[in-house]
């Protein structure tokens, strides 16, 4: 198992196939980042034993999607870390669809374009995480309400 730790300051803080992924002002604290391919979602984000949050990414299935969606999808697991999903009191609905607004706001038009087109393509629709349609339609408003 491969991991990454990044430690978020005032700066740009994680790049993806030579892309800036997250440009994060007020994150502090440390993720470990698993890089992993025996998994069937792209990834996952979680608390380990001790507390610490860890973000797992499915490299295979990056590769297959691309670097833009990738970066957006890695952006949607960093932001259940950032919005503190594992320590509000929020249905599972709930976070996926904040973690889906903070990967749009946090992410470059490319990559918001590439999701906006997977989804609308019908594809990463979920019971938790909402219809294709209804992430296609939180990209765009979200990701519009970053560049205004």
């Amino acid at each position: 198992m491969l991991f990454k730790s990044f430690t978020f300051a005032s700066a740009l803080c994680l790049t993806v196939f030579g892309l800036a992924v997250w440009d994060c002002q007020s994150c502090t604290g440390q993720v470990r980042e698993i890089r992993r391919v025996l998994m069937s979602d792209i990834g996952y984000a979680r608390l380990d034993r001790r507390g610490n949050p860890v973000v797992a990414i499915n490299q295979r299935k990056c590769r297959q999607l691309g670097p833009e969606l990738c970066s957006f999808f890695r952006n949607h697991e960093y932001g259940h870390i950032q919005l503190r999903h594992f320590h509000r009191n929020i249905s599972v609905q709930q976070a996926e669809a904040e973690a889906d607004c903070f990967a749009a706001r946090n992410s470059s038009p490319q990559a918001n374009l590439a999701a906006r087109k997977y989804f609308a393509g019908g594809r990463g629709g979920t019971r938790l995480h909402g219809t294709s349609g209804q992430r296609a339609a939180r990209v765009a408003n979200c990701g519009m309400r970053n560049r205004r």
